[in-house]
């Protein structure tokens, strides 16, 4: 996609179904990974 590099996540389904959820919604990588780091998951 034209970056310089990769970032891979693992994890359990629920936090891998919100990080696709937030990046289909626009979320880039950081805020991917600041909202997971904080805790949040999709209910």
């Amino acid at each position: 996609m034209g970056e310089s590099y990769c970032k891979f996540l693992l994890g359990n389904p629920d936090k891998i179904d919100a990080a696709a959820f937030w990046l289909n919604e626009g979320a880039n990588a950081r805020d991917i990974q600041n909202r997971l780091q904080n805790g949040e998951i999709l209910r």
